[in-house]
């Protein structure tokens, strides 16, 4: 009902903002709900931009991610649903009124480890959703130092994840999301992956024992190349994840790519 009165009412839906975010703060404190998040999501994008309502914004954005992170802390197992719709939130968040991560309202190391955690969960739209938000917190690094100086320091955690995930541990189906992330840190934090690569290149059976060193350089030449082209990239990481599955040049990854 909340979201058909404020697509229909716009900004006539400001008298009730105050209440109505109460509301939806003590409700997800209560039961955390995906519904309530979509709701969330569009009052921020409909009222970020209005000075008399930043703070309220503010205030129901830093009470949505205290307590989802409390999730992460608790396991998130029994919760996908929800860290879909919180991924999918902050992705918006951040693609549309990025000064909201950058004024101290939220705990953004925490929201970073979250994103990393969440892609390795088995279910595809969570994952994607994962994704989508750290394409968008990568994008931000250069502008923002809290964002820059949490991807110094654990930005490694996110590239060890998604090699453990090409390699094996996420299904096939996300990795054109993992991809875009590798793009996105090739193109805002290209130093750091090269480290970050090469580092990983030279640890004996990592990610996995089915690639050689030979291959895991070629794949980091490869890899570090492209900075534009999402196609290649993708095309790339697909080719290295058959690999460390033992798919490659089989009969079952070929049909399987003529159905995709």
């Amino acid at each position: 009902m909340y979201k058909r009165l404020l697509k229909t009412l716009m900004d006539d839906f400001a008298p009730m903002l105050q209440d109505v975010s109460q509301m939806i703060s003590e409700m997800y404190h209560s039961t955390p709900h995906a519904s309530l998040l979509d709701l969330v999501r569009q009052l921020i994008l409909m009222f970020h931009s209005h000075p008399t309502f930043l703070p309220l914004v503010k205030r129901l954005m830093s009470s949505i991610c205290v307590k989802t992170l409390d999730l992460f802390q608790t396991g998130i197992q029994t919760h996908t649903d929800v860290v879909e719709g919180f991924m999918t939130l902050l992705a918006q968040v951040l693609k549309k009124t990025k000064h909201l991560m950058a004024e101290g309202s939220v705990n953004v190391p925490g929201l970073f480890h979250a994103g990393v955690i969440s892609l390795s969960v088995p279910e595809h739209h969570t994952v994607k959703a994962a994704c989508s938000f750290l394409v968008e917190f990568l994008s931000i690094g250069s502008e923002n130092m809290a964002v820059q100086q949490i991807i110094d320091l654990h930005g490694h955690l996110l590239i060890d994840r998604i090699l453990r995930a090409v390699s094996g541990e996420s299904p096939r189906g996300v990795m054109d999301s993992m991809a875009d992330v590798l793009l996105a840190m090739n193109k805002y934090h290209f130093d750091h992956l090269v480290k970050w690569l090469n580092e990983a290149v030279s640890k004996e059976g990592y990610p996995t024992l089915r690639v050689s060193k030979t291959d895991k350089e070629q794949f980091v030449r490869a890899v570090l190349r492209e900075r534009m082209n999402k196609r290649k990239i993708r095309e790339t990481v697909k080719e290295f994840t058959l690999l460390c599955r033992g798919l490659l040049g089989t009969e079952y990854a070929a049909q399987v790519a003529a159905v995709i």
